[in-house]
């Protein structure tokens, strides 16, 4: 009798189904209204959702809908391949009145991106913006998989709306950046930007205008003190700059990744002997044109005396430079593919000369030295830029001065060398080797000084700026704890008195601007702590102390990492 009886409930179900499908009433009429309907808004969710319209997509879904990955930083990658999803089949469409729902099961093919990035990026682990969409438009690795789209019907809008939970996990597909590497630049491109910047600099484009990489003058302009934005010695330097890079481009250079990343590079070849360079520095044609340059000062009117004089010296070393000896030459750079403006980093500097290298080559006696003042007296004078009286008036000078004063060290400056010794605080003990301070020979009335040291057994050496009735003299100590910057004053202050300091690591702000108060009436020591920090190799660690209100430097300190 069980069997008879599902039987014959079986046989009234599927009566009443056909009935119902045979007879057309307005419920039957509406139901396939609406089964049209749902169907025509799903393809449109489908369509729509890869547009980016979040009106469009907020008229056929619920209003609470977040629609997260038109915010995306990849929004354009992910629409790409949201735009390859297609409907294959609808296999139902379930109303539900009494509830005012509806569920749309269906039959989708869809782009995984997990999928797409192990294809893709196993190849190339690094894409462009542009490359992604290109590959997306062409992939055709596409999965299938099955779908339900859930719908509730609007009343007061007469209108079918997708639910936000159904919106959200299809979305779910395709909202997953996790999977992608995108960078600005290609690495085609990066190395062709590496490229550039050796064949840029050997035909002679600006360089102090702060090309397409990273670049500081400073790196480069270290034969000189003039200011970075002198046009007289910018255009000599720039001369300098790509004869010595010319020399580089036709000796050949070799550019490779390195590390297995497509954006390091390690970059070998030749350059003009460093050793060569550096002799200049202690031939009398280069102490001459100092001692020019220190006449023309005293008695003449011309105040671009020094910046001519130092744009001599680059015109000087670029007619050099051809006939130098080869030297191997290694550096090492770093393109930044995710910046939005590219950016090339040299870990090891682009230039292997540094400001200390040219501070301790001189190697020249006081009696060169004077001779040298001597000839360009003699020189000035029959070039008609002295006069008789002036030329002797300098002579006996440079006689008295001799008479009474010994042999000391010359610095690079075109100043005499004082030693400096300073044991340190009564923490720290001072690690700067060999500290000497120099009055550079521009300085006609002493206002600046600068400190500078011999590198320590680390490599590092230190160099500081001074005014007279200021700072006395600077010191640092590498301890466990950090970087200690110390700085000895002649001027002494007076307790409540608020100083400023700031940090710099590779001349980049480091932290905040950090304030201090000084304690007791007559302080003249002071130590200053960066806690954590190394110095970077072939990098600089640089310390500024200010009086309140960043107002005037008191003090300025760089230690350096050879």
């Amino acid at each position: 009798m069980k069997n008879l009886k599902n039987k014959a409930v079986g046989l009234i179900v599927t009566t009443a189904l056909l009935a119902s499908a045979l007879l057309p009433t307005a419920c039957n009429a509406r139901e396939a209204r609406d089964i049209e309907k749902i169907q025509e808004i799903s393809q449109q969710f489908i369509d729509t959702f890869s547009t980016g319209d979040k009106k469009a997509l907020n008229e056929i879904v619920e209003e609470d809908y977040y629609y997260r990955i038109a915010s995306s930083e990849y929004a354009n990658i992910l629409f790409a391949a949201s735009a390859r999803t297609e409907i294959e089949t609808i296999k139902s469409v379930e109303i539900n009145r009494e509830r005012n729902t509806a569920r749309v099961r269906m039959e989708i093919s869809y782009l995984n991106l997990m999928d797409f990035s192990r294809d893709y990026n196993g190849k190339n682990s690094y894409m462009t913006e542009e490359e992604y969409l290109e590959a997306i438009g062409k992939y055709k690795d596409l999965d299938d998989a099955n779908f339900t789209l859930n719908f509730k019907y609007d009343e007061d809008e007469d209108r079918w709306l997708i639910k936000e939970n159904s919106a959200s996990r299809y979305e779910g597909y395709f909202n997953c950046p996790y999977y992608l590497n995108v960078v600005k630049i290609s690495p085609d491109e990066a190395m062709d930007e590496v490229t550039g910047i050796y064949s840029g600099l050997a035909e002679g484009q600006t360089v102090f205008d702060d090309p397409f990489f990273d670049f500081d003058p400073a790196d480069i302009r270290v034969f000189d003190d003039g200011a970075l934005d002198s046009k007289i010695i910018c255009d000599a330097a720039a001369e300098f700059t790509k004869a010595y890079f010319k020399y580089i481009t036709d000796h050949g250079i070799a550019i490779e990744t390195q590390d297995g990343s497509d954006f390091d590079y390690i970059i070998t070849g030749y350059v003009p002997s460093s050793s060569e360079i550096l002799k200049y520095f202690s031939t009398d044609e280069y102490y001459t044109e100092i001692a020019m340059a220190e006449i023309r000062s005293q008695y003449g009117s011309n105040s671009d005396v020094w910046d001519e004089m130092y744009a001599g010296i680059y015109y000087d070393l670029a007619k050099r430079i051809p006939d130098m000896t080869p030297e191997e030459y290694v550096t090492i750079a770093y393109v930044d593919p995710w910046a939005d403006v590219t950016e090339i980093v040299f870990l090891d500097k682009l230039f292997p000369i540094s400001v200390m290298d040219v501070v301790w080559a001189s190697d020249v006696t006081q009696d060169q030295k004077n001779a040298c003042r001597r000839k360009a007296a003699e020189s000035l004078y029959l070039a008609g830029e002295l006069t008789e009286k002036e030329y002797k008036s300098y002579l006996d000078s440079l006689e008295n001065s001799s008479s009474r004063t010994t042999e000391p060290n010359t610095g690079y400056y075109g100043g005499d060398v004082t030693p400096v010794f300073w044991q340190g605080t009564a923490n720290y003990v001072n690690q700067a080797v060999n500290v000497v301070e120099e009055v550079p020979s521009w300085s006609t009335d002493n206002s600046i000084i600068y400190g500078t040291s011999m590198p320590d057994q680390n490599g590092i050496y230190m160099h500081y700026t001074k005014e007279p009735g200021w700072e006395d003299t600077a010191g640092y100590c590498l301890a466990t704890e950090g970087i200690v910057v110390m700085v000895k004053f002649d001027h002494k202050f007076a307790a409540g008195t608020v100083l400023e300091y700031d940090w710099y690591i590779n001349e980049e702000p480091y932290g905040e601007t950090q304030k201090m108060v000084v304690n007791e009436d007559g302080t003249v020591e002071f130590e200053f702590m960066l806690e954590g920090v190394k110095i970077p190799q072939r990098g600089s660690v640089s310390f500024r102390l200010w009086e309140e209100g960043h107002t005037h430097v008191i003090s300025y300190v760089v230690l350096t990492q050879t």
